[in-house]
């Protein structure tokens, strides 16, 4: 029986630093990475250098559960995230992936802690929400 899942993504986006020098800097591995012009399944090249880390897709009701993960993983590296972002203008962004499973809608709620952690790295927070269809018993 499938429920909702949820992941949370940080991603830092750059045109100059690559990711293995993010990594080295922040002392964190991603979990995915490109580097600008690097072809893309055999078809387009990324148009910026990127470096992300991910949670699981796990079943949730509540955003938060994986907002607090991502922020468990980046807490011990925050200020090291801070300065490279500040430095090299890089673009973070976290981004929350939602599939519903049988209409099973998760709380979409941030607390000020969270809100607090990514705009004092002047991070953008994105929804990516897919609803898979069901049939209502009713």
């Amino acid at each position: 029986m499938k429920s909702t899942l949820i992941q949370a993504t940080f991603v830092l986006g750059s045109e100059e630093i690559s990711p293995e020098s993010i990594s080295k800097r922040i002392g964190l591995i991603p979990n995915l990475s490109g580097k600008k012009g690097e072809i893309v399944n055999g078809k387009m090249p990324y148009p910026d250098s990127f470096w992300e880390i991910y949670t699981e897709r796990l079943p949730s009701l509540d955003v938060s559960d994986q907002i607090e993960e991502i922020m468990k993983i980046l807490n011990p590296s925050f200020q090291n995230i801070k300065n490279l972002i500040e430095e090299y203008q890089l673009t973070p962004m976290l981004l929350i992936l939602i599939i519903i499973e049988k209409g099973e809608v998760p709380v979409i709620s941030l607390s000020r802690e969270e809100i607090d952690f990514f705009n004092k790295l002047n991070s953008t927070i994105e929804i990516d929400m897919y609803a898979n269809p069901y049939i209502d018993p009713r």
